[in-house]
């Protein structure tokens, strides 16, 4: 546990107290114009509480809007004392960065062990290479005139799903497409599907959702008929899937397991087919 009153012989001034959930918690100091948090071995593994980074985040941010800098150290001893004695006392050309992470480019900085935690699930969830679409502490400028830096930001393209997709064959490990398969003819949709299998790599998954059928609420069976369940309606193209429209198009890629479901995301229910499809080898 931190000793408060150890911290503040060595010149600081205690501001406040954070106190995540029953585990988790953070102390915060400041000296001068150095603005000094200190977290209770925040990192120790706890299964039964989840921690809520983004709060973690929201403090920390808050006192680099105030503040014209700010330690952050991770208690797990009375050398965390020695460390944060240091720091005071260092000056810019004091400091100097080292990268041993290797995980993104030589301009990162080494990962906490929140941060580190963070990318070892992305790449468990997306792929070995999933990375390489992450763009670490971007820099971002604030209305005050101050910089600031999100701590990651997913890369994404624009592209047209219709055409043949820009990316190299067997990239992949998984591929989530959501709501965005319905609005095409017959055509267009085996060679999406094809298109899809072509990037994934075998043994990867796609998870998807489409129209339902059933999704009276949102134009099912309604405005002017192209194609077998595929409509002009609301303004454009959609198609709806029945089970088997989805069992057809999507087994084009591999083996797929397909349900109905409900989504209550808009003001009235909406009726969809989730997908999952694992390609084949």
């Amino acid at each position: 546990m931190i000793n408060k009153d150890y911290v503040c012989k060595l010149g600081l001034e205690f501001i406040d107290e954070y106190s995540f959930d029953d585990t988790h918690h953070s102390f915060v100091f400041k000296h001068n114009n150095i603005c000094v948090i200190v977290d209770d071995n925040i990192c120790e593994n706890n299964k039964e509480i989840v921690f809520d980074y983004s709060k973690y985040c929201e403090m920390q941010n808050k006192y680099m809007a105030t503040f014209d800098k700010l330690y952050r150290f991770n208690y797990v001893g009375d050398s965390t004392y020695t460390k944060i004695n240091e720091w005071l006392n260092k000056t810019p050309n004091d400091i100097e960065i080292k990268d041993v992470g290797g995980s993104f480019d030589i301009a990162h900085t080494d990962n906490t062990p929140l941060e580190k935690t963070f990318e070892d699930l992305f790449v468990e969830s997306y792929g070995d290479n999933a990375t390489e679409y992450l763009k670490k502490e971007y820099a971002v400028s604030l209305n005050n005139g101050r910089n600031a830096f999100i701590d990651y930001v997913v890369e994404t393209k624009q592209i047209d799903i219709s055409q043949t997709l820009p990316f190299e064959g067997k990239t992949f490990d998984l591929i989530i497409v959501d709501l965005s398969l319905h609005y095409f003819d017959e055509q267009t949709t085996k060679k999406i599907m094809q298109e899809i299998k072509r990037i994934l790599r075998p043994s990867g998954n796609l998870l998807a959702r489409v129209n339902s059928t059933a999704d009276i609420n949102h134009g099912a069976g309604q405005g002017e008929k192209l194609e077998e369940n595929f409509y002009f309606v609301e303004g454009y193209n959609k198609r709806f899937f029945s089970m088997e429209d989805a069992q057809k198009f999507f087994s084009t890629i591999g083996k797929a397991k397909v349900r109905e479901a409900d989504m209550l995301r808009y003001t009235k229910p909406k009726k969809v087919i989730e997908v999952n499809v694992e390609r084949e080898l």
